[in-house]
């Protein structure tokens, strides 16, 4: 009887062992883990930077002109309430971001008003969607103040989330078992930015949709799309990668488990 214990005790202990052993993330080499967090990095820089290309491409409309009275009307329509600075710079040029496309705030570049800068040949859902970006913060800022507001959804995320988002898809690439902690704290840095851009992509499809009835201006929302992407990319790909990485573990593991 004693001996059928010890016989059943000794099974026990081999079981945990082995169990334990299986829970263990196999370990890859110095080299796999190189590689791996070359690949995390290069998936978020390519993902982003494949959002933006196809965004400047798609916001580009050579025949669409703007005037002042134009954008004001805009803005008036979509529910924009206090003064609003427009510049409209001759031409679109993706190097220089004075002539891209943005929105910035009252004080930013010494001016007493909050400004859109719309350039010749941007898209209508482009320029509605800078005039998003100063309801954003027309509203939110009553709220939380627009300095708060400007130092979440702008600084934090110019400053702090690209250098966050291309480290924590390098440490998802290349740690043997990666947290979820780094990547969540990463999508939690872009958050305000994700809203931001989100909400003034709504209004600006709102505004296109009540000018051009709804399948229409669906379809002019499309060039928002991607550039939206690419800060979803920002966001999401140390997610992403941290997901895949953790089923391939866990069906590794269960093939070390039934070995």
């Amino acid at each position: 009887m004693e001996l059928q214990t010890l016989h059943g005790f000794r099974d026990e202990l081999e079981k945990i062992a082995k169990r334990r052993k299986t829970e263990k993330a196999p370990e890859r080499t110095d080299g796999q883990r190189i590689l791996g967090g070359l690949g995390g990095g290069a998936a978020v820089l390519g993902a982003n930077t494949a959002g933006a290309l196809g965004g400047m491409k798609m916001m580009h409309d050579p025949a669409q002109r703007w005037t002042e009275p134009s954008i004001q009307n805009m803005a008036q329509q979509m529910g924009h309430k206090g003064p609003l600075g427009v510049s409209m710079p001759e031409r679109m040029n993706w190097t220089d971001p004075m002539t891209q496309p943005h929105y910035r705030p009252a004080g930013m570049m010494g001016e007493a008003n909050p400004v859109v800068n719309i350039p010749q040949g941007t898209h209508a859902s482009a320029a509605a969607h800078e005039v998003g970006h100063a309801i954003n913060h027309e509203r939110w800022g009553k709220v939380i103040g627009r300095k708060n507001l400007g130092m979440l959804s702008g600084t934090l995320a110019n400053k702090v989330g690209i250098p966050s988002a291309i480290g924590t898809s390098v440490y998802a690439g290349g740690a043997d078992k990666p947290s979820y902690v780094p990547a969540l704290a990463n999508a939690a840095i872009w958050a305000p930015r994700m809203a931001d851009e989100g909400m003034a992509s709504a209004r600006a499809a709102k505004y296109l949709m009540k000018q051009h009835g709804l399948m229409k201006g669906l379809g002019k929302s499309m060039p928002l799309a991607p550039a939206f992407a690419s800060y979803g990319a920002l966001a999401g790909t140390p997610l992403a990668i941290t997901a895949i990485r953790r089923h391939r573990l866990a069906k590794q593991q269960e093939a070390m488990a039934g070995a």
